[in-house]
């Protein structure tokens, strides 16, 4: 982890150290959400409000666990309707393969009086299908057509990218005096990003 004034010399001696073939990513951590306090504003330049993260790993073999999130900006966009329950959904998800996938003939069978229009068939299995059935996740409408839905209680969001913008700067319950220190937040996912349980991790 580094301030921009040095990202990109300190880049550059990690190359040496981990090979350049092992740099994964730069990670871009927003450490305010809201123009004020610990951000670096002037009227010469552009405000500072970032700080960089470096993912390098030791070889091509190594475990990364890369976290989904849904924002609520996102929840509002995509589940715009909800069933009799109340319980909220989205729809088009295609249900058939297009022609150009190609062929799959292991994928072109009837299922409850539909077949598929194309010779590239269904994307699910029969058996996915009326287990999807099942859960109200495909409905037959009553306009006789097939509807799949991604309801918002099964849905587990995007992976997340490497501009991380969710993750406030420390809050005063947290800090300890210490004019770099990094949120609980902020290590909690690298540390779950690339580590089992039980893993010895290395803080320098």
């Amino acid at each position: 982890h580094v301030d921009p004034t040095a990202s990109h010399y300190l880049k550059i001696v990690l190359d040496r150290i981990f090979d350049k073939e092992n740099f994964r990513n730069e990670i871009i951590w927003q450490r305010n959400q809201k123009r004020g306090k610990g951000s670096q504003y002037s009227s010469k330049k552009f405000g500072a409000n970032t700080d960089t993260i470096f993912f390098y790993s030791k070889s091509d073999s190594y475990y990364l666990n890369i976290t989904r999130k849904l924002n609520e900006e996102e929840r509002l966009l995509k589940f715009k309707k909800a069933d009799k329950e109340g319980h909220r959904y989205y729809t088009g998800i295609p249900i058939f393969r297009s022609k150009s996938m190609g062929e799959r003939p292991n994928l072109c069978f009837e299922w409850r009086g539909f077949k598929n229009p194309y010779p590239s068939g269904w994307r699910l299995s029969k058996e996915r299908l009326e287990e999807e059935y099942q859960k109200g996740n495909i409905v037959i409408l009553s306009n006789g057509k097939l509807e799949r839905r991604m309801y918002e209680q099964d849905y587990e969001g995007l992976p997340l990218d490497n501009n991380w913008v969710d993750i406030p700067r420390i809050s005063k319950k947290e800090s300890l005096g210490y004019p770099t220190q990094k949120p609980l937040a902020l290590l909690q996912r690298i540390i779950k990003a690339s580590s089992n349980l039980g893993d010895v991790v290395l803080d320098r």
